[in-house]
């Protein structure tokens, strides 16, 4: 829709957006946990006992990295969810 020569964007417009955007990242973010994960398990059966105890301890870090990523995408698509129901 046009007024005067701006134009308004409107909700849906907006949530569709967000939406795409949120799916884009959340495949990207899929990809790259998968990634690592098989390049830590890899490692984790190549390495002899006393890497396997390094491996261990930045297995940490890797799982707290995905649960935070993962947690904010089901924030983010809760909040869309809320957003949408409410418009």
């Amino acid at each position: 829709m046009k007024v005067h020569g701006s134009t308004i964007v409107d909700g849906a417009s907006i949530l569709n957006v967000s939406k795409t955007i949120s799916n884009i990242l959340l495949t990207l973010s899929i990809v790259i946990a998968v990634i690592l994960g098989a390049f830590i398990g890899v490692k984790t059966m190549i390495a002899s006992t006393e890497e396997k105890a390094e491996i261990k301890e930045s297995l940490l870090p890797y799982l707290i990295g995905a649960g935070i990523c993962f947690g904010a995408f089901s924030i983010w698509s809760i909040i869309v969810t809320l957003i949408e129901n409410i418009a």
